[in-house]
C-alpha cells in the first residue's frame, strides 16, 4: 500500500507506513530509502537526506541498491560530496584470488616461476550467496521478448561468480603470462589428469601454435565434462548447442574415467582457472573456481569490443560490461535453457529482428556465439531502448529482459505520478525486478571503479507514447 501510494497520495501517510515497514527485517533498507523519498516530496530535505547517508554508509547487500539510488538522491537534493573510500568500498566488485605457480600432482601448486610475480590468497569457494531462487516458468522466454517468467542466468555462472565478489580483481590485464609459461603450468596437469580430459594435450599443442581462442575452447570441454561427473548435468554451449535446441546427450565413459573426473582435485582446477584468465577467458577462469588473480578492478572482458560497440551505438560501455557480467559471467559460449545465446544472451527471435531493423540480411543464428556480433546487437538494441523509455535507463533494463511491452504493460497498470523508483518495486516478474537491481549497481561499481558517477536518473515515468517497435 505505501508503494502504490508513493509520489500519488498523501506522503505524509506514506512516510508514516514506511517508518512501520522500516522495522520489519525483510523491508527495513526498502522502507528506509522510500521513506527518505516520501520527506524529500514532503519538502523535508534535512531529515531526507540523513536517512539517505545513513542508508549509504549501512547498505550492507551483496548488490547494495539502495545505497546506489541514495547516492542518486543527495545529489539531486543538492548534497554533492565526493563520495567516501568506504561508500566505493561498499560497492560490490568481481574477482578471483589465486595462489600462482605450477601445479605440481604431488606437492599441489608450488613456488612461482622465476622471474614471475608471485600471487597469493586464501579465498574460499562458498555457496551461492545470492540465494536467488529460479524463475517459476523455465519455458519462458527472456532477453527482449514478452513472456510471463523468465529464466535466471544460468545458476552455475552465478554460483561462482557470487562466491568472488568481493575481491577486487581482474583477470587478463593482471594475468600476464608468456606462452612459455602457460605450458609450464598447463603441462604437469595434462600429464596428471590428460587421460582423464584429453583436451588437455590439444590446448597445449593450441598454446604452441599461438591459437588461444580454441586452447580456451579445449579448456571450456574439460570444464563441461568436469561439471557432468560432479551432478551438474549437460550444459549447452557453442554451436551444437545452438542446432540442437536442447541439453546434449550425456556420453557414457569407463567407470575410472567418471571417478577420475569426478575428483579432479581443487589445486589442477585453480591453476586452469589461472591459464584462463591468461588466455583471456573471464567466464572460464570463475567457473574452474577461483581461486586466482591479483588485486584490482573488476574485469573489463572483451574491452576493445564493448568499446567500439558503445561508441558506435551511443551507450555507455560501463554498461555493456554490467549486462555482460549479470546475463552471462563473460561466458561467450553459452546457451540458456530457454535458447538465448552468447555473451549478452541474445533470444535467437530477437538476434533476427535486430539483423531485420538494421538490414543484415546475411545474419544466421550461430553467428550469435561471435563477441562481435554478440555485444554489438547487444549495444543495439540496449540503445534502442533506452530511446524508446525517453533516457529512463532502469526502464531500459527491465525490457532487455523482461520484454518492452510488459514494461509499457506494466506501467499501464500504475499511476502516471508514481516515481520510477517505486515502480520498479512493482515489477511482477521475479527475476526482472532481480535484473534491474543487479545490473544497475554493477553498472554503478563499473563506473566508480574508473572514478565516476551514474549520471542523473529521471525518476519521472515517462510519457506512454505508441511503440512501433515488435520487440
Amino acid at each position: 500500500a505505501a508503494i502504490l501510494g508513493a509520489g500519488t497520495g498523501d506522503d505524509a501517510l506514506v512516510a508514516q507506513l514506511f517508518e512501520s515497514a522500516s522495522r520489519h527485517p525483510s523491508f527495513g533498507m526498502a522502507a528506509r530509502y522510500h521513506r527518505a523519498r516520501a520527506l524529500e516530496r514532503l519538502g523535508r530535505l534535512d531529515e531526507a537526506r540523513a536517512e539517505y547517508a545513513a542508508i549509504v554508509t549501512e547498505d550492507s547487500e551483496r548488490l547494495p541498491y539502495y545505497a546506489m539510488w541514495s547516492r542518486q538522491r543527495l545529489r539531486e537534493t543538492g548534497h554533492v560530496d565526493t563520495p567516501t573510500p568506504r561508500e566505493l568500498a561498499a560497492l560490490p566488485s568481481i574477482g578471483i584470488s589465486c595462489t600462482s605457480g605450477p601445479y605440481s600432482p604431488a606437492l599441489g601448486k608450488t613456488g612461482g616461476l622465476e622471474g614471475a610475480r608471485d600471487v597469493s590468497c586464501t579465498l574460499p569457494m562458498p555457496s551461492n550467496p545470492y540465494s536467488e531462487e529460479p524463475a517459476e516458468d523455465d519455458a519462458a522466454t527472456p532477453r527482449g521478448e514478452d513472456s510471463e517468467s523468465l529464466p535466471d542466468p544460468l545458476a552455475e555462472a552465478d554460483e561462482a561468480a557470487a562466491a568472488l565478489e568481493r575481491a577486487e580483481a581482474e583477470a587478463r590485464p593482471n594475468i600476464a603470462l608468456s606462452e612459455a609459461e602457460i605450458l609450464e603450468r598447463l603441462g604437469p596437469v595434462a600429464e596428471a589428469h590428460g587421460e582423464t580430459f584429453p583436451w588437455l594435450a590439444r590446448a597445449m599443442d593450441l598454446v604452441r601454435l599461438g591459437e588461444t581462442d580454441a586452447a580456451a575452447d579445449e579448456l571450456h570441454e574439460t570444464y563441461i565434462t568436469w561439471r557432468e561427473a560432479t551432478g551438474g548435468g549437460s550444459l549447452r554451449a557453442s554451436l551444437a548447442g545452438v542446432m540442437r535446441g536442447g541439453s546434449p546427450p550425456r556420453h557414457r565413459v569407463a567407470m575410472d574415467t567418471w571417478r577420475g573426473r569426478r575428483r579432479f582435485p581443487a589445486a589442477p582446477r585453480e591453476t586452469l582457472a589461472l591459464v584462463c584468465a591468461a588466455l583471456g577467458d573471464h567466464g572460464l577462469a570463475i567457473r574452474f573456481g577461483g581461486g586466482f588473480g591479483v588485486s584490482g578492478p573488476r574485469p573489463r572482458a572483451y574491452a576493445d569490443i564493448v568499446e567500439a560497440a558503445a561508441a558506435r551505438h551511443g551507450v555507455e560501455p560501463e554498461l555493456l560490461f554490467a549486462v555482460m557480467r549479470v546475463e552471462s559471467v563473460y561466458n561467450p559460449r553459452i546457451i540458456s535453457y530457454a535458447g538465448a545465446v552468447g555473451l549478452m544472451q541474445i533470444m535467437p527471435r530477437t538476434g533476427t529482428l535486430i539483423a531485420r531493423a538494421r538490414r543484415q540480411d546475411d545474419f544466421t543464428v550461430d553467428q550469435l556465439l561471435e563477441p562481435e556480433i554478440n555485444i554489438d546487437m547487444a549495444a543495439w538494441y540496449l540503445a534502442s531502448l533506452i530511446e524508446r523509455f525517453e533516457g529512463r535507463l532502469p526502464l531500459a533494463i527491465a525490457s532487455y529482459n523482461g520484454g518492452p511491452h510488459n514494461v509499457r504493460r506494466w506501467m499501464r497498470d500504475h499511476s502516471p505520478d508514481m516515481p520510477l523508483d517505486a515502480f520498479l518495486e512493482r515489477i511482477p516478474f521475479a527475476q526482472t525486478h532481480r535484473y534491474v537491481r543487479r545490473v544497475m549497481t554493477h553498472y554503478e561499481a563499473y563506473k566508480a571503479q574508473r572514478g565516476e558517477r551514474l549520471a542523473a536518473v529521471d525518476v519521472r515515468l515517462p510519457d506512454l507514447d505508441p511503440d512501433t517497435v515488435a520487440f
